[in-house]
């Protein structure tokens, strides 16, 4: 399933039903959105004064910055495919990795790995 924000109507919403006293549950209920997308909606944009919905809602339309992915030695990756051909899943081999070179490869970027171009 794909996360949608809420809309400037939505956090308004919030904010107002939070005054009221609803729980993150019972909002998420009335806005027909999971309890999840509530939660992590209501956490990041709360402050002494409360959640406050237009700081939320400017934040947005900011551009997020680039995930930097992090380096990874390239001295593991024979490693990696080795163990590809043996048939390993990415999740042994991931553990593998930590447990016997002490190299933090998570299965996902071994699945990034094997489905890449080229």
């Amino acid at each position: 399933m794909r996360y949608n924000q809420l809309t400037q109507d939505q956090r308004h919403q919030v904010s107002t039903r939070m005054k009221a006293g609803h729980t993150p549950s019972e909002i998420s209920m009335i806005l027909g959105r999971h309890k999840s997308t509530i939660s992590r909606e209501i956490h990041p944009n709360t402050g002494l004064g409360g959640y406050r919905p237009q700081p939320a809602q400017q934040l947005t339309k900011e551009p997020r910055p680039a995930q930097i992915q992090p380096p990874i030695c390239h001295t593991a990756w024979p490693n990696v495919t080795k163990r590809l051909r043996q048939y390993w899943s990415p999740a042994q081999i991931s553990r593998w990795l930590k447990t016997e070179i002490d190299v933090s490869i998570s299965h996902g970027w071994i699945y990034q790995y094997v489905l890449s171009p080229g």
